[in-house]
């Protein structure tokens, strides 16, 4: 007996949308999506390591991709980190 394959849960438009922010996205964003799907998780101070910039750029390159639903923001104070959404 076969299993009908139930239709995904996107569509186009949904992937074109996908594109349009990821392209949005500066450079050292971008490269911290390619470093989450390796790494799975990233730290503020990780992420200041990798990109060599400053404290307040950090925050703002996460709190923009969080807002995107791009990111998800986990844990407090010193112990926070983001995921992929």
């Amino acid at each position: 007996m076969k299993i009908p394959l139930s239709k995904p849960w996107f569509t186009e438009k949904d992937i074109k949308a996908g594109d349009e922010v990821l392209n949005s996205l500066n450079e050292r964003q971008r490269k911290s999506v390619e470093y989450l799907k390796k790494n799975k998780i990233i730290s503020r101070q990780k992420y200041a390591s990798l990109f060599g910039c400053s404290a307040r750029t950090v925050y703002n390159d996460l709190q923009e991709m969080v807002s995107k639903n791009i990111l998800w923001r986990k844990g407090k104070g010193k112990q926070t980190y983001y995921e992929l959404s």
